[in-house]
């Protein structure tokens, strides 16, 4: 065949064309005739490109065809077939799914006479649906009929692909969840949260409270903070939750739920405080959990109470206690609710050791390694990384060089770091030397003339010491590492 053009001229049927669409693979009357099933619109030829034409209707199950071309000669070519094709489907992809779901594909194929068939995500060969990131991903389920063979209602006829473009969605993220609260009768307070969620999406809150086992929406309750209102001690133990959606643009959702959080509402119960204790305080050299530590027995909820902490008759912050580590004070746990309270003693104390970080390998120019081992605490180098929160750290550090040689040689520096409480760190530091060295022109250039001396002896001619100090004191003894 050559020059198709002008005309394509179907015989079909009346039944056999409708609004979808078929696309029919032209071959040479040698060949065996093909067809696939795509997409449709009208009942006119829409494209052509090479031996590929697109004819717009459908071909229906069962039915026969043919198709005429005719040259620019005159010359009229028919083919015709009886395909039936298989009727695929993806049977389990929604065309909206939230990032982090996983679904296995799967799919009718349409028929039992099949070769083979498989699925493909943005190309890629694949049996499940597991996408990493948001976006549209592309699923493909191709079914392989193989050639037209005899008609015939089990003939699935040709290959057949069906695609499905699935939307992934954000998830929202909690990145402060509510806690549980504890209020007296009568008082109010609330729960809350903090969610983030990649922008477009936005967020849509839903509050819910465990009603006999089953978890019930609260009218109203759709912001990130549920108001508690004038407690009674009916609402003690009541539980609640969030649900926290990511909203497209379509209205798609994204749920995730928080924590499950309890409201305890005041109970008068004997107080009895620990007497005497020490406390450790945390890594920030702060003090946490002070209910806990002070009480004995199990505390419902550290909101019923109040620490107070005294040096004599004055009462510390509690964020300056890490100022009266040692010290002998006393503290006082009040009921805020029924003004209940009890004594007892306490000192703080810092049993954490400081932090330090000596850093990875440093290379040192061999000329510098006699002034680096003369270094002491208040001039020396490459000072290690060391901090402690609850005050002043002393450090010390003692030197020992390996090797006498400068190339293969190395120091350690071993580093003792002390805090206020006599708690100890420890690291060491390594210092390879290495006499290649980059060695860059002096500014102003000394401009030296053969016969100038250039001996370590003749140093002292003008500049050049002082443009080469560490090159002659050092290399100037060793003429075979250097020409002039």
């Amino acid at each position: 065949m050559d020059n198709l053009v002008k005309q394509i001229k179907v015989n079909a049927p009346a039944t056999g064309l409708d609004s979808d669409s078929i696309r029919f693979v032209l071959h040479h009357q040698s060949s065996t005739t093909s067809c696939t099933k795509p997409n449709h619109s009208g009942h006119r030829v829409n494209t052509q490109m090479g031996t590929m034409f697109t004819l717009d209707g459908r071909h229906i199950e069962s039915i026969g065809y043919s198709i005429s071309v005719s040259n620019s000669r005159g010359t009229t070519l028919t083919i015709g077939n009886t395909c039936s094709y298989p009727d695929a489907m993806i049977t389990n992809l929604p065309l909206e799914i939230c990032l982090g779901t996983s679904l296995p594909l799967t799919g009718n194929p349409g028929d039992a006479n099949i070769i083979s068939s498989g699925f493909s995500v943005n190309g890629v060969p694949a049996t499940i649906f597991n996408p990493p990131t948001t976006g549209n991903y592309t699923v493909v389920y191709t079914v392989n009929g193989g050639l037209p063979k005899a008609f015939g209602p089990t003939d699935p006829g040709c290959i057949q692909a069906v695609s499905l473009v699935v939307g992934v969605f954000p998830v929202p993220v909690i990145t402060k969840q509510p806690r549980d609260i504890g209020l007296c009768i009568g008082a109010s307070g609330s729960f809350s949260l903090t969610a983030t969620v990649a922008a477009p999406s936005t967020l849509a809150y839903q509050w819910q409270q465990q009603i006999n086992g089953t978890w019930v929406n609260i009218p109203g309750a759709t912001s990130a903070t549920l108001p508690i209102i004038n407690v009674t001690a009916g609402d003690n133990n009541e539980r609640y939750r969030c649900i926290v959606t990511a909203l497209n643009a379509n209205g798609f959702g994204c749920p995730i739920f928080s924590d499950v959080v309890i409201l305890h509402v005041h109970e008068t119960i004997p107080m009895v405080c620990m007497g005497n204790i020490n406390f450790s305080l945390d890594a920030n050299c702060e003090a946490t959990n002070f209910v806990d530590i002070f009480l004995n027995g199990d505390i419902v909820s550290a909101d019923f109470y109040e620490v107070i902490i005294k040096n004599g008759n004055v009462v510390i912050n509690l964020a300056d206690v890490k100022n009266y580590l040692g010290k002998l004070l006393t503290y006082q746990v009040r009921d805020i609710c029924d003004n209940n309270s009890c004594w007892g003693t306490v000192r703080f104390e810092d049993k954490l050791p400081p932090v330090i970080d000596c850093g990875p390998v440093i290379t040192i120019p061999c000329y510098q390694v006699a002034a680096f081992l003369a270094e002491n605490i208040n001039n020396v180098s490459f000072r290690p990384v060391y901090y402690d929160a609850c005050g002043p750290i002393t450090a010390v550090f003692t030197t020992e060089q390996s090797l006498a040689a400068c190339e293969g040689g190395y120091i350690i520096r071993r580093w003792t770091v002390t805090d206020g409480s006599g708690n100890k760190a420890y690291c060491e530091q390594r210092f390879n030397i290495s006499n290649r060295v980059t060695w860059l022109p002096p500014q102003p250039l000394v401009l030296l003339t053969c016969k100038d001396d250039i001996s370590p002896e003749g140093s002292s001619l003008a500049g050049v010491e002082a443009a080469y100090p560490y090159f002659l004191k050092w290399f100037g003894t060793h003429s075979d590492q250097w020409r002039m």
